[in-house]
């Protein structure tokens, strides 16, 4: 159901804005390495690079059924390093008047203590990275497996609050 309703958004907005709006699209599990989490090392694909067709999107989005297994045994995933990943692999247009980046997820970054040694990205390295590259943030959280214990929503607005997104204004 997210991937065609963010598809039929997609139509809708090309359509309104004649073509003159991109679309992209990642998916992402987790780290694939306990002892050496990195963002390098993490299951993460683009599968649909930035592009004007969002029928393209729309192949991509609902051709994905179940992406990677969680290698870590654990529900939390590298939502982290997937957004500065995100943020990194597009190839944003350098006049374009409004970059969107959507984190769509059903379970946070935190983890029971002990799972990893460190996690190599933080809310603030997202931060960063969001205000290098010029980029808004919106946040959709989805129900996963277990919706009682995941922390998405509480991770998400760590970076909006930091970040100064909150109602549309730019991170500084």
């Amino acid at each position: 159901p997210i991937a065609r309703a963010v598809s039929r958004w997609a139509k809708e907005a090309s359509t309104k804005h004649q073509g003159r709006i991109r679309f992209g699209a990642a998916i992402y599990g987790d780290y694939r390495d306990r002892q050496r989490p990195s963002k390098e090392n993490m299951d993460y694909r683009l599968i649909a690079q930035l592009d004007s067709d969002a029928t393209k999107l729309e192949r991509a989005l609902t051709a994905v059924k179940t992406p990677f297994t969680d290698l870590l045994s654990d529900q939390p995933e590298a939502g982290y390093a997937a957004l500065v990943r995100a943020a990194q692999d597009g190839f944003w247009a350098e006049d374009a008047g409004y970059r969107l980046l959507f984190w769509i997820g059903d379970q946070g970054v935190r983890r029971d203590p002990g799972k990893l040694p460190f996690d190599p990205v933080s809310a603030s390295d997202v931060q960063q990275e969001l205000k290098d590259k010029k980029l808004y943030l919106t946040a959709i959280n989805v129900t996963g497996s277990r919706p009682e214990v995941s922390t998405f929503i509480r991770d998400a607005e760590l970076l909006l609050d930091r970040s100064k997104l909150a109602l549309g204004v730019p991170a500084v």
